[in-house]
């Protein structure tokens, strides 16, 4: 089983989170850094196993078990929501995670999260004006 985004889901980096929004339904979400970076891999179909690679090399990641875990939960999250898709693939594509003998210290592994918003939300957590936004939402 390969993961995909969809092709029609807009995104935005806002503060230190990336937003997505998904014009088909007016729903939007927030992306942690963490969730954002299986995000952009997710431009290409990947599976899991290639996403956990990515995550153990860009990630200073605990040894408790609990990266697979996190990861299924937010496929699974961003699928229910319609903004990834499930889809038979071939073969992952290169990994582009730098290699970590390059990084002087890696970010620490924060178990990634998806927050759902409404359109006010929005506006009132990012302290964008409505104006400033209808380019994103038409």
């Amino acid at each position: 089983m390969q993961y995909q985004r969809r092709n029609e889901i807009e995104s935005a980096e806002m503060a230190e989170e990336v937003l997505l929004y998904d014009p088909a339904s007016v729903k939007f979400c927030a992306l942690n850094s963490t969730a954002a970076f299986v995000w952009q891999r997710l431009q290409g179909s990947r599976s899991l196993e290639s996403l956990l690679s990515d995550v153990a090399h860009g990630y200073s990641v605990p040894d408790d078990g609990d990266v697979k875990r996190d990861l299924v939960t937010i496929l699974d999250e961003l699928t229910r929501l319609s903004f990834v898709d499930r889809v038979d693939a071939p073969a992952d594509p290169a990994s582009d995670v730098p290699d970590r003998t390059s990084m002087t210290e890696p970010p620490r592994y924060v178990a990634p999260r998806v927050r759902v918003m409404d359109e006010t939300e929005v506006l009132s957590e990012f302290q964008v004006t409505s104006a400033g936004t209808t380019w994103w939402i038409m």
